[in-house]
């Protein structure tokens, strides 16, 4: 019973880590009303923070 559970609660933990992967760019591409990160065919559904070069948020 406990290595079931030791299983599953490490599978959780590891979909977890894998799906709030972060990407930085300082780029975003705009293609018909959508949103894409550079070289990408997937949509960016990600929260874009655009900054100066001295790194201040607008």
């Amino acid at each position: 019973m406990k290595k079931t559970l030791a299983i599953i609660l490490s599978i959780v933990c590891l979909m977890f880590a894998v799906g709030c992967s972060e990407k930085v760019t300082d780029t975003i591409q705009k293609r018909d009303g959508l949103a894409y990160l550079p070289n990408e065919t997937k949509p960016f559904t990600g929260v874009y923070i655009p900054s100066y070069l001295n790194q201040q948020k607008n």
